[in-house]
This record gives structure tokens, sequence and C-alpha cells, in this order.
């Protein structure tokens, strides 16, 4: 059975981050694999990006740390800017190979079962 598969995006959620507004800070999804009979099953998924600066305490060095937030200024994309293509882009680099596998062999058998 020949399955093809697709990010839908179903949702991005925003925040404010270095006084730049409209910063994706989450993507909602579905995983989508559609059989050669045009048969559809999906997954939904959330890939959250770090957006902010957050603290923790580590017993490994006894203190504080604080972990500056994941965001690149000179790579920033204006929200009214962003293209499916692009935010598939970023899901094709941060969800997990292993997560991606798993939703492959839930469509499978789902397909396989309808």
């Amino acid at each position: 059975m020949a399955i093809t598969y697709s990010w839908v995006i179903r949702q991005l959620n925003t925040a404010t981050v270095y006084g730049i507004p409209d910063v994706v800070s989450h993507v909602q999804y579905d995983y989508v694999g559609t059989d050669e009979n045009g048969k559809v099953a999906y997954c939904q998924g959330t890939e959250p990006f770090q957006l902010v600066p957050y603290t923790y305490y580590s017993p490994a060095i006894g203190k504080e740390v604080t972990v500056p937030a994941i965001f690149n200024k000179d790579d920033y994309i204006p929200y009214d800017q962003l293209t499916d293509q692009i935010i598939v882009g970023w899901l094709d680099a941060t969800v997990p190979a292993s997560a991606i596998q798993t939703f492959k062999t839930i469509i499978t058998e789902k397909i396989a079962n309808s």
C-alpha cells in the first residue's frame, strides 16, 4: 500500500518576543496520509518553539540557570509573510523523526482498518 504524507497547518499561536509581535510560538498541525485509493487518515500534533528565556534550578551545579530564548532576530519572517511552505519547512526540521515514524505507523493502521 503506497501512502503519500503531507502536513496541514491548523493554527499558529504567537507571542511578542524581544518587542517583536506575532512571533510563532506553536504550530498546530495534522500529519495526513492518503493511499492510492483515496483513503485518508491523520494524526494531530503541536510543535512548540522555545521563544522566551526560562530559569530553572539545576541540582547538578547547585544554582538557578537561565536559558536564553531560541530566537534569531536576523531570521525573523513577519507573520503576514509566512507561507505554508515556510511553516512545513520548520516542521520538517523540528519534529523528531521518531514522532513522524509513529505518525506513519498509526496512519497506516487507520487506513488498513477503514
